[in-house]
């Protein structure tokens, strides 16, 4: 073999090498290859290692009735941290993507004296987990999801002054009154 032959041959052989080196990975890559199966929350395809310790959920409840299938079919999120904002990872049908969340429902619970109903026991823990017109209402040992007293949007209309010696005492103490 001549010089310029066997330089060529070692050209190809470091490339080789080198190719080699780039597909393995490196220690900081090292874990478990993710599967569909493994949890919804981590990637579908390559290696997952914690860098740091995971970041708290955002603040806030996904909404009721955003979630569907046991496993998603496509990850437009893997964490609440990969959403803008205030924005969570949900799981909607078969597919776990960023929404924001719910807040507090809309109007007031029934008064103290309305039922709730038979049986006792807490069926929800805040409003985000009743269904939408609903709200989390407590009575005695009671605590479930019922619909909810519509809240009166706007402002209360101005009283015109009237000439009165003393002023009406104000016994209002939410809308509903």
């Amino acid at each position: 073999l001549d010089c310029s032959a066997m330089l060529g041959h070692r050209t190809l052989l470091v490339l080789l090498a080198l190719l080699t080196l780039a597909q393995q990975h490196s220690p900081r890559d090292q874990g478990t290859a993710l599967t569909l199966t493994e949890s919804p929350h981590r990637a579908l395809q390559g290696h997952w290692t914690p860098t740091a310790p995971p970041a708290p959920p955002k603040v806030g409840e996904c909404p009721v009735g955003a979630s569907g299938a046991p496993w998603p079919s496509r990850l437009y999120c893997l964490s609440d941290h990969g959403c803008p904002g205030a924005e969570k990872c949900c799981q909607k049908g078969k597919v776990w993507t960023c929404l924001l969340p719910t807040t507090e429902s809309p109007g007031y619970c029934p008064r103290a004296g309305s039922a709730i109903g038979p049986s006792c026991g807490t069926r929800c823990h805040n409003d985000t987990t009743c269904h939408s017109g609903e709200k989390c209402c407590t009575r005695g040992c009671c605590t479930r999801c019922v619909p909810a007293e519509p809240a009166k949007p706007g402002f209360c209309p101005r009283k015109r002054a009237q000439r009165r010696a003393a002023a009406c005492p104000n016994h209002c103490t939410d809308d509903r009154d």
